[in-house]
């Protein structure tokens, strides 16, 4: 992505700042264990956003994008 360390470490930095990515002492960063709650709450906070986005992509939907998200439904039940 032709990006030095610096400015990724900064990124890191900032990320462990606000908790989104846990600094371990000589031995780097890793993403934190999510629980039951977690994952609640970023359901609360997702769910309003995806409706807003869905309402204002329906202003813009063709049926080609109608036939096409079908098509990717069908695919990804037949691979589940």
């Amino acid at each position: 992505m032709h990006v030095s360390r610096g400015p990724v470490r900064e990124a890191l930095l900032v990320m462990a700042e606000e908790g989104l990515v846990v600094l371990n002492h000589h031995r780097g960063f890793a993403v934190p264990c999510l629980g039951w709650k977690d994952l609640e709450q970023i359901a609360q906070a997702r769910r309003p956003l995806e409706v807003l986005a869905l309402e204002l992509a329906r202003e813009h939907v063709r049926p080609a994008d109608i036939d096409r998200l079908t098509q990717l439904k069908e695919q990804l039940l037949t691979a589940f």
